[in-house]
Order: structure tokens, then C-alpha cells, then sequence
């Protein structure tokens, strides 16, 4: 202990005092101190251990060294691994001290050390082919001829260990490294904060060639973002400060990370982690551009002036050419939200300006530079994207033509196969190197080619310019390049599936969306054997409507069932018209050729049963069997001709199959006539057997393609299970009914006053409310969506079902042909439903002694007048609903056709049951009830000669009451027609 009062060194002081943190001042030698002598306490020394001098540095680095080997063997001695796992040497351990950020000893994981031991011999042929197929495509690293494998590792490790993640060739190896890859940025940049140049070259590495190794993970924003959080702690964005580097601050506990000095490589490093920014802003749109500064102006200036490689100038091409292409897409992409509604014709002319400025570049480049393989592929890119932003939107693309859109069109397909030219030069052993910005633009061209050449235009011959582009031979060519790939470099998937025959697979099924969603349109001889097929179906349909006519005095004879006569054809009608709105449904979540052969098998069924029939009542419920097939079968035909043209033709294609389809409605009577009197009246429903099997042997031999997407077998019976509105069906069938016997009853079997016709009616109106309440909570997928009412197109009502005369069937070619030219509906509606009045009112006219030259041109005008307004509401809706809803509109047209038919059929037969009123007035002593049980073609037999005139007087007057209702629905039908509007269809598309 000190003496002579002075105080102990610090450090001596004895234990009592330590403890009491107090002074200690020693008495004399030996003895104990001031304090512990007055306090009567043994002094005693306090027992020290002094630090020792930190160890050199060589010693630590060789203490780190002796642990990381030994932790080494002994996990390899624990495992069990075999030496042919590893990819890298054992020098990677050396590596672990050099890192100047602070973290050495952390740059190899463990899991990667294993990985990396037994290749050393391999290095220099990772390195070689990593300086040789890959830098040329996107040079952001240079490294010098004579730097060997084992020095790039010395100095950059996590770069070399990247380098060879994405050299690999076992699918399974790449993957085992990107996950340790993926465990260590998180460890350096999270747990320790960590930045450095060579953190962010390998991140880059990763970025441009590592896709494969996690493509089901969107990595490419996260990896994208670390690089640029490293740009900017590092201050590689910003001029070298010049000024004092912050010694002496009060902030000096903040060490910045501002590199003092800017050496090239953290230049190329800038400049490429722009660009990578830039590609996935432009191409995937989810992260935003790096932002540009003078500094890296002054980047690109100095490696154009040091060229310390031909890298440099090539990395240099293409950071001018992608700063334009940045430029132009922000611009002429989102033109319309800076500046909200302006005109898109000036978009013209700045894509020209674009292209004047990306020659410009051209010219500034060396022509060494521009053969280089990636800058004249992005240079052909830039090009193609600055035509592409320039197109106006889908919507308006496929509404009109704009000015000079053909001209952008036709430059843009050129661009694009000049792209594909230079693209399919290059030999599939080279494709290993493409990184990802290459294959980004690739794939953006592939898709672009096949949409815009796939896209319906007004005044765009798409089949036209789709050979000229070629689509069909580039995109098998490339496939079969990018499947080759695999064995041109000896790559194995052992573990996920290769990046390129993955991306072929991607090709492949790009052209069949494409070609899906553009609709690949019938010709040729498979149009004409469907437009043949479904015409004979809709011939025999409405053959059928008209074919009972000539039977029918032969059935109330057979069957003594006068009385029923409006039952025979209100079944079938009723049937018709309460399933087309589930038609409707059907055809539009099921394949419409699959439907359309199942409701024509029910329409077959009810034939075989009408023939079949041994009674009235038995007759009446084949009937409604029919209708029921029937209720699928016109409006399945204009739906698959949607699917089969486009627009443009469907005017004429739909007046043929309509035109022959009406055929059967003037034939039928003529057919029903020869069949009654040469066979039996059960042949005018067993003919539709064997036509009919004849037109599906020749339907179901073709493909019949859907105008919407639609899904298979199980998955599409659970789609139609969840859009099939039951309830709404069962109120729409309910008031249908209810409706019609109302008609059928009042003035026959009921009086008007009946309480059971009030009753229907009343129970009628109530279900109908009922009806259009539950279809407007359903919304969207009610079986009769009511948004389709308020939509400008016309629902004709019971106009159709009247006879009709040849001329119906050359109006409806005559008018389908002049309408594909003009394009306006209005004036045939408005012509037809003139003449439909007209002919309605000149019929009403007829009298047993009107002469033939009368009684056939009044039918002429009829008829006429039925042809030239026929097709109009189905080709206005056509054109001018989306397409997902044109199945629905056709079976709401369907709906408004049989329907209204159903009704003004009993309407009619309500009208004509004044038969017995007229007999009793104008033959008052013939027997009423014996005349109306006889039936019309025992009307003569059953009729003396003195009634006869009066009977057939009645018979006259009763028919030309029905035609004053034609006439009047004919009127209503010329009120209506006005709301089609004058519209050219033929500008506008079936999707807003």
C-alpha cells in the first residue's frame, strides 16, 4: 500500500475502500490505510486482473480461420456430405476477413460452405463462361482477362459466390444457393446493416441472371430495392463530396457511409442498377425509376471517355436508349392522367419525335457498338414500345379508326419483326446468357405481336396482317429455340423446372390465349358445313310451327278435339318461352355446341312423342316437349355464329341462315299437306327424325368455337349451379302460365268474369311483380338481367308469329347484304314495320272470292315487311353489348319472340273463337256445336248447302279479326323500332 499521506495509484486501493468508493490515503509502510485504521478494519489489497493488449490482427484473422475449418470439418464429418455437392473451393474461407464494411467472417454462410468445396478446378470456367455469355448482354461488372477465379473471390466473394449461382447448371443446386443467398443479405443487410460495393454487384448479379432460381416469387422488386438502398447509403447517385468529411461534428457518432473517392466500377454499379429499375418500372409497373441525376450524366461521360472495356460503351448504349424508352412510355402512357382529356392524335406526332431521337442516339453510336447483339435488339425494342405507347386504348382501338392509326400499326409489326429477326439469329447456346431485362423485352414482344395482330378493327385486316408479320412461324421458331436451350448447355433440372423450357411453354400458351380471346374465327368449308348444319335445325324448328296447320283438321277429326286446336300450338309456345331465359343461362356458362346438340335432342324427343300421340291431351304435352327443345335452338344458332365471325360479317351470315331457316315456315304447310294426304298426319313430326340426325352427323364432326371463355365438365356444371337463378325461373314460368291459360280460358271454357280467369290474371300480375323484384335483387346474374332493358336495343313482341311467304325469306339475304354495306338498322326496322302494318291490314281484307293475284300480293308485303325487320334487334345488340352479355340479350330477344308469340297466339285464338258467335249469327239454324266438334275438313260434310255460306262467312270474319291484331301489333312494333337509334354497327365493338 502507498504511504507518507499520499493517495493510492489508481487501481491500489484497498478492497474496503473500492467497495466504498472513497479515497484511500496510506499511513505508513506496511501498515493499513487512514480510513481502515480509524475504523478499526483490515486493510487488505483488492484483488486485480488487468486487460491484456488486444492481439494483432493476423492473429485474430488466423484464430477466425482455425474455427471456421474446424466448425467445418466437423459438419462435414456430421452429415456425411459428399465432395460432389460443393460448387466453389475451399479459398472462400480465406475470404471471410477481407470484407472492408465490418463483416467478415459472415460473407459465405455455413450451408453455403458446404456447397462450396470440391469445384475448385471448375472455378476458372465459371469465371470464363460468366465474362463470355453473359457480361456481353449486360455488362455492369468488368472483369480483366488475367483476373483469375481465386482473386475475384479474394476480393469480391459474395459476387463470386452470386457468379456462381447463376453458372450452375444443376436446377437444384441453383435453387440450394439462392436460398443461402437470400439467408445472408438478410442477415448482412437487416441484422447488420451492412453496405458495400460488393453487396450491391452481387444483389445486380442476382437480378440480371438469377429469374430461374425463385421466378414464384416476385424477388425482382424486393432485390431491386435493396440495390437501390445501398446506391443511396453509399451516395453512388450523387457527386463525391468535396468539402470536410464531418470529423469534428457534433454527429461523429454517425459515420457516413460516402465513399471518399469514385472508382469505375461503382459507376458501372449506378448505372446498372438504374437500368434494372428502369426495365421492371416500364415492364412490370410496380416500382418506380430510380431517379436520374447529374451524377450519373457524368457516369456514363466517363466511361465513355475511360473505355476501360468494350463493355463500357455497350453498357453506355444502353442506358441512352432505355432513358428514352423511360421517357417516351411515361409520357405517351399517361398522357391522359396530366393532361385529362386531350386529344390523342398529337400522341402522333410525339412518337415521331421519339423516333427522330432514338435515330439520333443511333447515329451518335459506333457501328461497332450497334452490332453489338443486345444494344440492336433494344434499340428494335425501343422502337416497337415507343409505337405501342402511342395506340390509343383498347376501347377506342376497337371502336374507329383514329388518324394515322394504320400507319402506327404497320410500323409497329415492322418493329417487331425486325426485332424477332435479329432475335432468331442468335444461336439457343447463347440464350444462357440473356439476362433479365433481355428476356423481359422478349417476352413484352412476343405478347404485344400477337395481341395487336389478333385485335378487331374497323378497317384492319387482321388474317392479313397476321401472315404478314408471320406471327405463327416466330412464335413456333422461338418455342423450339428456347426449348433447346436445356441440352445446348447442359443444363439438368434436377430440382425446379428450367427457366427457358419454361418460358417456351410460356410462348406456346400465349398464342392460344391470344387466339382465344380474339376468337379464331370459322372459314372455308367448316363456316359453310356449320351454317349448313344450323340451318336445317332452325328449318325444322319453324318447319314445325307451321307444319301442324295441314294436320290439324285431320287431328280435331281423329281426336274430336276442335276446342283444343289453340292448345296444340299454345303448348308448344308456353314451353318455348319459359325456358328461354335459362337457354339463355346455359349458353352462357357451357359450350354452346354441347348445349345446342342437347336442346335439340329435347326438340327430337317431343317429334318422336308428338307422332307417337294417341290423344289429344298425350299430343298437347309432346308439344310442350318440343318447345321446350325448341326454346335453345334459334337463339343457340345466332349465338354460335357470333363465335364463328366477326362483326362485319355477321349481317349477311345471320340473313342467310335466318332467310333458309324461314324457308320452313313457308314450306311447312306445303310438306304437312303432301305428308297428311300420301302418309299420316304423325309423319309431319317423324320427318324431323331423320333430317335432323343428318345435321347433328355433321355439327358435331366440327369445332365450334364460343365467344367467351367458357369452362369443362364438372367445373362448368358447378359454375352453371351457381348462376342458374331457379327462383327466378319458377316466378317467369308461373305468370307465364298462368297468363296464357287466362287467355285460353277467358271467353271459352270461362267467362271473362269468371272468378277463375280473374283469378289468373290477378295471380299472373302478382307473380310477374314478384318476378321483377327477385330479378332485381339478384342483379347481374338473374336469368333476366334487367340492366339489359335499360341498354338501347329493341324487344320486338308477337310480329314474328304470322304467315309468311317466300318474300320473307329474300328480304331477310336482301337486307343482311345491303346492311354489311351500310351498316344502319333504323330504316329497315322502320320500312319492315311499315309494311308489316300494311300487309297485316290488306289480309284483314280477304274474302272467300278475293282473287289469287290479291290474296299473294298482300302476302308478298307481309312477308317483306317480316324479312326486312326481322334480324335488326339481334345485330343492334350484337354490336352493341359486351360480349360476356350477348348469350343473355339473344335469349332475352328469344324471350320477347316466343313469348310474345305464345301470347298473341292465344290472344288470336281468343279472337277466333268469335267463330261461334258469327256461325249463330250468319247460319242461325245450323248446329254450332256439331260444326266447331267436326272440325275444319269436316266442315263441308257436316254443313248443308243453305248454312254453307253463312258458316264460311263466320270463318272469314273470325280470321280477319286476328289480322286487325297483326296490324295493330305491327304499329306498336313501328313506336318501337325508333329506339335502335341511328348507329353504324359496323364502328362500334361488342365490348365497352
Amino acid at each position: 500500500m502507498p504511504h507518507g499521506g499520499r493517495h493510492a495509484p489508481y487501481g491500489t486501493a484497498c478492497a474496503n475502500c473500492s467497495r466504498a468508493k472513497c479515497r484511500c490515503v496510506g499511513a505508513q509502510a506496511g501498515g493499513p490505510c487512514e480510513r481502515c485504521r480509524r475504523l478499526g478494519k483490515e486493510c487488505v489489497a483488492v484483488s486485480i486482473s488487468r486487460k491484456r493488449a488486444p492481439r494483432r490482427l493476423d492473429d485474430v484473422r488466423t484464430s477466425q480461420l482455425e474455427k471456421k475449418i474446424d466448425g467445418l470439418v466437423s459438419l462435414l464429418t456430421s452429415t456425411g456430405r459428399r465432395p460432389d455437392d460443393a460448387v466453389l473451393s475451399t479459398s472462400d474461407v480465406d475470404t471471410c476477413a477481407v470484407e472492408p464494411l465490418g463483416s467478415a467472417g459472415r460473407n459465405a454462410t455455413p450451408s453455403s460452405l458446404d456447397l462450396l468445396l470440391d469445384l475448385a478446378p471448375a472455378d476458372d470456367a465459371i469465371l470464363s463462361e460468366f465474362r463470355t455469355l453473359k457480361l456481353p448482354y449486360f455488362p455492369i461488372v468488368y472483369i480483366p482477362p488475367l483476373q483469375s477465379a481465386s482473386e475475384l473471390r479474394l476480393a469480391r466473394p459474395f459476387l463470386w459466390l452470386c457468379v456462381v449461382a447463376v453458372s450452375t447448371r444443376s436446377t437444384l443446386k441453383q435453387s440450394q444457393l439462392y436460398a443461402d443467398i437470400r439467408r445472408h443479405l438478410g442477415s448482412e443487410m437487416v441484422g447488420e446493416l451492412a453496405k458495400g460495393i460488393d453487396l450491391l454487384l452481387g444483389l445486380l448479379v442476382c437480378i440480371a441472371w438469377g429469374n430461374f432460381q425463385v421466378k414464384k416469387r416476385p424477388f425482382f422488386t424486393l432485390f431491386t430495392q435493396l440495390a437501390s438502398s445501398i446506391v443511396f447509403d453509399l451516395g453512388l447517385n450523387e457527386t463525391v463530396p468535396t468539402g470536410p468529411s464531418g470529423k469534428g461534428s457534433k454527429y461523429r457518432f454517425h459515420k457516413p457511409w460516402l465513399s471518399p473517392t469514385r472508382t469505375m466500377e461503382e459507376r458501372r454499379a449506378v448505372l446498372g442498377c438504374w437500368f434494372i429499375s428502369s426495365v421492371l418500372s416500364c415492364f412490370l409497373g410496380r416500382i418506380d425509376t430510380l431517379r436520374w441525376t447529374s451524377h450519373m450524366s457524368e457516369c456514363m461521360q466517363e466511361l465513355s471517355q475511360t473505355r476501360e472495356s468494350e463493355g463500357d460503351l455497350v453498357l453506355v448504349a444502353l442506358i441512352r436508349v432505355q432513358r428514352l424508352v423511360d421517357r417516351a412510355s411515361r409520357f405517351l402512357r399517361d398522357g391522359d392522367e396530366r393532361q385529362g382529356d386531350r386529344p390523342k392524335e398529337p400522341d402522333l406526332i410525339y412518337s415521331e419525335v421519339y423516333k427522330a431521337e432514338l435515330e439520333d442516339l443511333r447515329g451518335t453510336m459506333s457501328p461497332e457498338t450497334v452490332s453489338q447483339e443486345v444494344v440492336s435488339l433494344h434499340i428494335r425494342y425501343a422502337q416497337a414500345m415507343i409505337y405501342k405507347h402511342a395506340l390509343p386504348g383498347s376501347e377506342r382501338l376497337t371502336r374507329r379508326l383514329e388518324l394515322g392509326l394504320i400507319e402506327r400499326l404497320c410500323a409497329l409489326i415492322d418493329a417487331m419483326r425486325s426485332y424477332f429477326e435479329v432475335l432468331l439469329t442468335i444461336h439457343p447456346r447463347q440464350y444462357i446468357g440473356f439476362s433479365s431485362p433481355v428476356l423481359f423485352q422478349m417476352m413484352h414482344c412476343v405478347i404485344s405481336l400477337y395481341r395487336v395482330t389478333a385485335t378487331e378493327i374497323p378497317g384492319w385486316d387482321r388474317e392479313s396482317l397476321a401472315k404478314l408479320a408471320d406471327v405463327t412461324t416466330l412464335g413456333k421458331t422461338l418455342a423450339q429455340n428456347l426449348s433447346d436451350v436445356a441440352d445446348a448447355v447442359g443444363i439438368v433440372a434436377d430440382g425446379p423446372d428450367c427457366l427457358f423450357t419454361s418460358l417456351a411453354s410460356i410462348v406456346d400458351s400465349v398464342e392460344k390465349e391470344v387466339k382465344a380471346q380474339s376468337h379464331d374465327y370459322l372459314s372455308g368449308i367448316r363456316l359453310l358445313s356449320l351454317v349448313v348444319s344450323t340451318t336445317i335445325v332452325g328449318f325444322l324448328m319453324l318447319m314445325d310451327s307451321s307444319i301442324i296447320s295441314t294436320a290439324i283438321p285431320h287431328l280435331t277429326s281423329e281426336f274430336h278435339s276442335l276446342l283444343d286446336v289453340g292448345w296444340y300450338g299454345a303448348a308448344y309456345q308456353l314451353a318455348n318461352a319459359s325456358f328461354q331465359p335459362m337457354a339463355g343461362t346455359m349458353y352462357t356458362h357451357l359450350s354452346s355446341k354441347w348445349t345446342f346438340v342437347a336442346f335439340f335432342s329435347v326438340f327430337e324427343l317431343g317429334s318422336l312423342l308428338c307422332g307417337l300421340a294417341s290423344s289429344s291431351s298425350m299430343l298437347i304435352v309432346a308439344r310442350a316437349v318440343e318447345g321446350i327443345g325448341a326454346s335453345g335452338l334459334q337463339n343457340g344458332m345466332l349465338t354460335i355464329m357470333v363465335g364463328c365471325v366477326p362483326i362485319q360479317k355477321r349481317p349477311a351470315l345471320m340473313g342467310v341462315g335466318m332467310g333458309f331457316s324461314q324457308l320452313g315456315l313457308v314450306l311447312g304447310p306445303v310438306i304437312g299437306g303432301l305428308l297428311t294426304e300420301y302418309a299420316s298426319w304423325r309423319w309431319c313430326f317423324y320427318i324431323n327424325l331423320p333430317v335432323g340426325a343428318l345435321a347433328m352427323v355433321l355439327f358435331l364432326g366440327l369445332r365450334v368455337p364460343d365467344h367467351t371463355p367458357k369452362s369443362r365438365g364438372i367445373v362448368a356444371a358447378r359454375v352453371l349451379s351457381q348462376n342458374l337463378d331457379l327462383l327466378g325461373f319458377a316466378f317467369f314460368a308461373g305468370s307465364a302460365i298462368q297468363l296464357l291459360l287466362a287467355l285460353q280460358y277467358g271467353g271459352n271454357e270461362y267467362s271473362w268474369r269468371s272468378p277463375v280467369v280473374i283469378g289468373l290474371f290477378s295471380g299472373a300480375g302478382a307473380t310477374v311483380c314478384i318476378f321483377a323484384f327477385v330479378e332485381h335483387r339478384k342483379g347481374p346474374g338473374a336469368i333476366l338481367p334487367l340492366v339489359l332493358i335499360r341498354r338501347r336495343f329493341v324487344c320486338l313482341s308477337g310480329v314474328y308469329l304470322l304467315p309468311t311467304i317466300i318474300s320473307q325469306v329474300v328480304f331477310v339475304v336482301l337486307s343482311g347484304s345491303i346492311l354489311g354495306k351500310t351498316g344502319y338498322c333504323l330504316p329497315f326496322s322502320i320500312l319492315g314495320a311499315v309494311l308489316l302494318a300494311i300487309g297485316g291490314g290488306l289480309i284483314s281484307t280477304y274474302q272467300p272470292t278475293t282473287s289469287p293475284s290479291q290474296w299473294i300480293g298482300y302476302q308478298i308485303i307481309l312477308g317483306a315487311g317480316r324479312g326486312l325487320g326481322m334480324q335488326m334487334p339481334a345485330l343492334v345488340a350484337q354490336a352493341l353489348l359486351p360480349r360476356q352479355d350477348i348469350a343473355i340479350a339473344t335469349s332475352f330477344l328469344m324471350l320477347g319472340h316466343t313469348f310474345g308469340g305464345a301470347v298473341s297466339l292465344s290472344v288470336a285464338q281468343t279472337i277466333f273463337n268469335s267463330l261461334r258467335s258469327g256461325i249463330a249469327k250468319f247460319a242461325p239454324h245450323a248446329n254450332v256445336d256439331r260444326i266447331i266438334a267436326a272440325g275444319a275438313a269436316g266442315l263441308r260434310s257436316r254443313v248443308s248447302a243453305e248454312n254453307l255460306p253463312g258458316v264460311l262467312r263466320a270463318y272469314v270474319l273470325a280470321v280477319d279479326r286476328v289480322f286487325y291484331f297483326t296490324a295493330a301489333a305491327a304499329v306498336c312494333s313501328f313506336v318501337f323500332a325508333w329506339g335502335l337509334g341511328w348507329r353504324d354497327i359496323r364502328k362500334k365493338p361488342q365490348e365497352r
